[in-house]
């Protein structure tokens, strides 16, 4: 971006006797007016180049919107040539995430126990020059998951045991899984 926008030159003509006499002239003045076009000449510039946002599994407790990171809040076009910045995935999971104008979203609910991170790479443009952002979304376990009887669920698989037998008396291991981590959950 030119500090400098416009330059404004007199150029005065002058006639010189044959003496060269400068009292002797007869003399005009043009003004000349120049304006400086901004030369689009910086990439985009997006502090920090890379992100990394921690979303919670449970819907319970993460935000009612789907906005991951606005990338307008975050990069700008140093040249100020009044274009507007433009974003598209370069690299990107396929369906959990869209970019809506500057703003990267959830296009999905999350789940840790399938893919418990996500990366992708974000292109932005002034329309002549580009620069790259890297996202990466970690995804926070939650309590989601209702545990299930496991194969086999009861051992041994056909107890039996006598009518008059005392309390606490072993009859049967009864398992079950739970598709949460094991942070506490499962």
């Amino acid at each position: 971006m030119s500090l400098v926008t416009s330059v404004t030159l007199v150029v005065e003509a002058c006639d010189l006797d044959y003496n060269f006499d400068p009292d002797l002239c007869f003399a005009t003045d043009t003004t000349i007016a120049i304006t400086i076009d901004d030369f689009n000449e910086f990439p985009p510039r997006c502090i920090p180049t890379q992100y990394t946002k921690r979303w919670s599994e449970d819907p319970t407790t993460t935000p009612s919107a789907t906005n991951v990171v606005d990338f307008n809040t975050y990069c700008v076009d140093p040249d100020s040539t009044g274009a507007a910045l433009s974003y598209n995935f370069v690299t990107a999971p396929s369906g959990e995430f869209v970019l809506t104008g500057s703003i990267l979203e959830t296009d999905d609910t999350l789940d840790f126990e399938t893919t418990p991170s996500y990366f992708m790479t974000v292109e932005v443009s002034d329309g002549l020059l580009t620069s790259t952002v890297t996202v990466t979304v970690e995804v926070l376990d939650a309590n989601d998951n209702t545990p299930t009887a496991g194969s086999p669920s009861l051992s041994p698989a056909s107890p039996s045991i006598s009518e008059n037998v005392n309390i606490s008396t072993y009859v049967a291991t009864v398992s079950y899984t739970d598709a949460d981590s094991n942070n506490g959950f499962g």
